[in-house]
């Protein structure tokens, strides 16, 4: 049988190329990965990227929080884990696929998510809905402070 390679989620390992959920885990201070298939939570990390992201929020649990002022799993981000590389760089390098020249047309923008203000995910800087990304970059410190920036198509002349 091959050995193959995982990817680091905290303490543990995923495989590469796995189906996830993540969320954020209030009582961990933390991000919950749980398998797509299983559903059964592989690791809790600080960090993690994942590939073809698509944003879910469940109404039903949404209308829950706001009517019970308690917060509750109700959203979370659904992804492919990547394939192990020896740097973050040679990741983004084989993600994208574009020629060295090319690379400027794809941006970072940061991305949040309050059931009291919105009912989707938004962009931060816009507040305007957002349902997926190529690219998730998910950060999570003790204080719960929630960094998820995600890669999206700039303009075709690069430029903003």
């Amino acid at each position: 049988m091959r050995d193959i390679p995982k990817v680091h989620c905290g303490n543990s390992l995923v495989p590469p190329q796995t189906e996830v959920y993540v969320y954020k885990n209030l009582h961990k201070a933390c991000w919950s990965v749980r398998s797509s298939h299983s559903g059964i939570v592989l690791c809790h990390c600080s960090y993690i990227l994942l590939l073809n992201a698509t944003f879910h929020v469940s109404e039903r649990g949404r209308q829950r929080v706001i009517r019970e002022k308690t917060k509750n799993v109700h959203a979370g981000i659904r992804g492919t884990t990547p394939i192990k590389l020896s740097s973050y760089q040679e990741q983004l390098d084989l993600i994208l696929d574009l020629p060295p020249e090319d690379k400027d047309f794809w941006k970072y923008s940061l991305i949040t998510y309050d059931p009291y203000k919105y009912s989707s995910f938004v962009d931060v800087e816009t507040e305007e809905p957002k349902s997926s990304a190529r690219i998730v970059e998910m950060m999570c410190d003790k204080e719960l402070t929630t960094i998820i920036s995600i890669l999206t198509e700039g303009a075709k002349d690069g430029r903003e």
